[in-house]
Parts: C-alpha cells; structure tokens; sequence
C-alpha cells in the first residue's frame, strides 16, 4: 500500500550553473589570505562537510561533522572534534599554517625542493614578527603568520641562521628552540637550507647552541 500523501513537482526554476559557481579570489602571495578573518578565508575556500570518522561513536558517523577546506591547491581535513564549528575552526588554522609554510615551495616527491621567493617575501619581515611578538604560542591564532614570517626571513637570509638571529635580536639557540617547536616549521627551514646549499649560497651551518 502506497503511504498516504501528495506528489509535490519539482521546480523548473532551477538557478542557473553559471550563478552556482563560486568565484574563487586571487591571491599572489601567502600573506593576503592569512589576513583574512575567519569569515572572510572561510568564504574564499571551497568547503565540503562529510561524516566524521574514528573516535566518537555512532553520533559522529551519522553526522555530516568533518570538514575539508580547499583554496589555491591546497586542501585541509578536520575530523577530530563532533562538533562541526569546532572542525572548522580547526581546518581554517591547519590551512593557515599550510599556507604559510608551503605556498612558493614546490615539494614534489623524489625531487629537491624548489623554492620561488617571489611568492614568498612580503617586506618589513623584522618589524611583523616583533609585532606578533617571537614567542607566539603555537596553538595561538596568529602563529601561522609568525611561521610565515619566519620563513620568509630564512630566505631572506639564504638560510644564515646566525644572520637571521642577528636581525631580530636574539640568540641563535632561542630561534633554533622557536623554529624546532613545530615539526612543520622545522623541515621547512631544513628545505629552505638545503635549497641555497645546492645552489653554493649557503652560509656555514653554525654550531649547536652558538651563540650570536
């Protein structure tokens, strides 16, 4: 027996394709998207919620409660949370700190690492990391652009560690302990020291715990 109810026709006032496209800004460097709040970089990204999977029990796999963000190649995933705001807002962090640590950089698998500075310096590296204060904690919301910014004075420093101390008036055991706090952060600065030492731009690597 047929369950009881009306036949409701579907609409042919459909919106057209073109007006369901997103248009997806434009950035030319790392920097731009970052300063973004979390509204603004969560309405550039394209955004899919999915079913969580892992930890949390039935609720969570019958909930749509992961997101993936997606911007300029780049794609992030959070899942650990059952709360969907909560993967958000973690998905817009770890894709702040992709962004930071490897747009510019070309990481292909089996070959060296290629960086393209151009992407990368933004300017008034010293005086925007003093700003954000060096010693930003990593889960603070502002540490990808600390890590951004510290990277992009490793480059401007063709990997001298001691000369990028220098300049922000620190010791040399203080940035090695900063830029060693975060897995990520850290193989970036060793891609970074390997690409200028391949090209013979290279500094001396200086000692464990020198100080500057």
């Amino acid at each position: 027996m047929r369950a009881a109810g009306r036949k409701v026709r579907a609409s042919q006032d459909r919106v057209p394709a073109n007006d369901r496209l997103k248009t997806v800004p434009v950035f030319t460097n790392w920097e731009a998207p970052l300063l973004l709040d979390d509204a603004g970089l969560t309405a550039a990204c394209e955004i899919q919620q999915i079913r969580g999977s892992g930890r949390g029990g039935q609720k969570r796999n019958k909930t749509s409660n992961a997101v993936r963000l997606s911007l300029m190649g780049f794609q992030v995933l959070s899942s650990n949370a059952r709360s969907l705001d909560e993967n958000r807002r973690d998905a817009l962090l770890k894709l702040r700190l992709l962004l930071a640590l490897s747009y510019g950089f070309d990481d292909t698998p089996d070959t060296a690492t290629f960086v393209l500075p151009g992407a990368r310096l933004t300017g008034n590296l010293t005086e925007k990391i003093h700003a954000l204060g060096v010693n930003l904690n990593t889960h603070h919301a502002r540490y990808p652009l600390l890590a951004g910014y510290l990277t992009d004075t490793f480059l401007y420093f063709r990997g001298d560690m001691r000369g990028m101390a220098a300049a922000l008036g620190i010791s040399l055991t203080a940035l090695r302990r900063r830029t060693e706090e975060l897995p990520l952060l850290k193989a970036r600065f060793a891609s970074v020291y390997q690409y200028f030492k391949r090209q013979g731009q290279i500094f001396s690597e200086p000692a464990e715990g020198e100080a500057v």
